[in-house]
């Protein structure tokens, strides 16, 4: 028999397991050695609480059997028959066991490679048994490899099973025989930390129920609310996970907010001569922005600002407008980037409106040698450098600021809460402007940044038309020929490519390295090509890119590394190939890459059959980020978006869930208003709740443990 024990579904019961605490190593439970323990913790689980938290990510509904001839290939399904034929014969890698099973309705077949004899004896000709599985395609009749199987009459493999995320050794059914040790050890210590007024008030499930059901789905109801992530488990586990965040967030802000902050003057005339001097009108959107953070400072408490902006919105000019008031005043600037190719574009941008003014601008990244670092280190210990641009460099220990006033995060997306309080932490109390391009739906940058006031620069300046399609690899040629006219005629193109350098494993995708190659001796001779990857050194990457703007290279095979930091007006076409391997944010920040000017742009994504050219048909069909953003949501979940906002360990793994939006403004409003309460420090109703949530999130949040 090869199915899995009998009734492996999760139960949760408590008769199974030994009686081990949630923050016990998963060791303690049976089965689990050595060997599982390491594969566990590839999958970031080693207590018993990360299985009792480990949310299936899909079921498979075996409670009914499909007749033979329904079958179709891709479905998992049930089927109930007979074997008519078994047959035990050799193949190149060991022994291969073929059934042939039939119904009154037709005839499929099970195969199993590497076989083991005693396999074979169990099912002889005439047996009535039921397998369960994937269809495969196959030319003769439709097949499932290595089924689950039970004799009949037996229960095993039936009902509704979970789906969990495995990885590569370990199997369904160890990891569904483990959650269920786990739940029966541990579920009845998972306690409720949202307080029960506010469960109460928004009808959520209490956690053990909500785990119960969803490890353990027990009827229809139950489980096409699973599977269309609408259900009240889902519901009452997010709002755990996402209450938690809240409230250390909404703690992080109360105490930044009551502190007093940097004291500025009215820099009003100061920030209208720069606007002045600027070679190009603001929008409406950045004059409202500057004008608000201008506001906000003058108020005398600490500004916790995020300014997000689609591609191209000008978020850049908004910064630095913003930054001249608290320069008047004698403080210090400091600029964060997740890049040097980004660092070097402020740099310039940065000489330009602070230099005329007697500003001193030093740059601090990873690249430095010794004798430039040394000397950048003493410029801003002693205030001579009154604009700092760098990297991750700038909150890194030994970095000393003279008198930092405004600590501004460029692309926040990149970093997340603790390495914006590191910086911060660099001086006393300073204004805080964290930044993004890439688009973010409301309810996510609610979530991700609920610390920090919100300004969208909903406005894009006057820029030429990007037209954005769809290509296939027969139109190659045609694709090479627009790239190559747009050249003769003085523009650049960016060629995308989804690897650094040719993979085994993925024969099929494109790579920058040996492209590069190719298009500089075939379709783009007599082209000047050039390669930019992450790869590089910090001084040839800055070559290429000084090369790229001057006209010295016209056609640039690139990765994401030009995702932001590259600005060049005369780009105005990009070829990305395999999108489909890219997100939606992703790619629609690499097309902000062209039409930064009046000139009319192309983006040509090359992309395969199958769902994913679902996902870059939206692309194509708009330029607005904040809709794109709310496509890529629904396409990929918020897991990748809510990761970058994660400290530290885990709590639990959030699952998805059509009501995100609405449960995140949910968890957000009364985390806020449980911490604006006056009682909330002293009521000991709470003190398990601040515990938690200091413990979890303390050190990364900096709200003391």
């Amino acid at each position: 028999m090869t199915g899995p024990p009998p009734d492996r579904r999760p139960t949760g019961t408590g008769g199974g397991a030994p009686a081990c605490g949630l923050a016990a190593a998963v060791t303690t439970l049976p089965g689990i050695g050595p060997v599982a323990e390491s594969k566990l913790e590839r999958m970031g689980i080693e207590q018993v609480r990360d299985l009792v938290f480990f949310v299936p990510r899909d079921y498979l509904d075996r409670r009914f059997a499909t007749p033979i001839a329904e079958l179709q290939p891709g479905q998992e399904v049930v089927v109930e028959g007979q074997v008519k034929a078994s047959r035990l014969r050799r193949g190149r890698r060991g022994r291969i066991l073929e059934l042939t099973v039939c119904d009154d309705t037709g005839e499929m077949q099970a195969l199993w490679f590497r076989a083991p004899v005693y396999l074979a004896k169990m099912f002889p000709a005439g047996t009535d048994l039921r397998l369960a599985g994937r269809v495969e395609p196959d030319k003769n009749k439709p097949t499932i490899y290595h089924p689950d199987t039970a004799l009949e009459g037996e229960q095993r493999g039936a009902g509704i099973l979970p789906v969990y995320g495995a990885t590569e050794g370990v199997g369904q059914r160890q990891l569904a025989r483990w959650v269920a040790a786990a739940l029966d050890a541990a579920l009845d210590q998972v306690e409720d930390r949202v307080p029960t007024e506010i469960r109460e008030k928004l009808g959520l499930m209490e956690l053990q129920a909500a785990l119960r059901q969803l490890h353990n789905p027990t009827d229809d109801d139950d489980l096409v609310a699973l599977q269309e992530g609408d259900s009240g488990a889902h519901r009452a586990m997010l709002f755990q996970h996402l209450f938690g965040i809240q409230l250390a967030l909404a703690m992080r802000r109360s105490s930044v907010k009551s502190a007093p902050g940097v004291q500025v003057d009215d820099a009003t005339d100061v920030i209208q001569q720069a606007v002045e001097r600027l070679p190009f009108q603001l929008t409406g959107a950045q004059q409202r922005a500057v004008r608000e953070i201008h506001e906000d400072m003058l108020e005398g408490r600490p500004v916790c600002r995020l300014l997000q902006g689609d591609v191209g919105s000008g978020k850049t000019v908004v910064a630095m407008l913003a930054a001249l008031p608290v320069l008047a005043s004698g403080h210090q600037v400091a600029l964060m980037v997740p890049t040097e190719v980004l660092a070097d574009q402020h740099l310039s941008s940065a000489e330009e409106l602070f230099g005329p003014l007697g500003y001193r601008i030093t740059f601090l990244g990873g690249s430095l040698r010794a004798r430039p670092r040394r000397d950048a280190l003493e410029q801003i210990a002693t205030g001579t450098a009154q604009v700092v641009i760098g990297t991750q460099a700038l909150f890194q220990q030994g970095v000393e600021f003279a008198a930092l006033g405004l600590a501004v995060v460029d692309e926040q997306h990149r970093f997340g809460v603790q390495q914006r309080a590191d910086l911060a932490g660099k001086g006393v109390c300073p204004h805080v402007l964290a930044m993004t391009a890439t688009p973010i739906p409301r309810s996510m940058a609610m979530a991700m940044y609920g610390d920090l006031d919100l300004t969208v620069i909903d406005e894009l300046p006057p820029r030429g038309e990007i037209m954005t399609r769809l290509v296939t690899e027969l139109e190659r040629g045609r694709v090479y020929a627009t790239v190559r006219s747009a050249v003769e005629q003085g523009e650049r193109a960016f060629i995308v490519h989804p690897l650094v350098e040719s993979s085994e494993k993925l024969e099929r995708v494109r790579d920058a390295v040996s492209m590069s190659t190719a298009l500089a001796e075939g379709p783009f001779q007599g082209i000047d090509v050039g390669l930019l990857h992450g790869r590089m050194d910090a001084m040839d990457k800055e070559q290429v890119v000084a090369d790229f703007r001057a006209g010295r290279i016209q056609v640039l095979a690139t990765t994401t590394v030009v995702e932001v930091g590259i600005d060049v007006p005369e780009a105005s076409v990009m070829v990305v190939e395999n999108a489909e391997r890219f997100g939606l944010a992703q790619l629609h920040q690499l097309r902000g890459r062209i039409g930064r000017s009046e000139r009319a742009g192309k983006c040509l994504l090359f992309a395969g059959e199958g769902s994913g050219r679902e996902r870059l048909e939206i692309l194509a069909s708009t330029r607005d980020g904040f809709e794109i953003a709310e496509a890529d949501l629904h396409f990929r979940g918020p897991g990748d978006l809510m990761g970058r906002m994660q400290a530290g360990r885990p709590g639990m793994r959030m699952p998805s869930s059509s009501r995100l939006s609405q449960t995140l403004a949910e968890a957000q409003r009364e985390a806020q208003a449980l911490a604006a309460r006056a009682d909330f420090e002293t009521n000991p109703e709470y003190e398990g709740l601040r515990t938690l949530v200091r413990e979890r999130w303390g050190d990364s949040f900096r709200l003391g443990v």
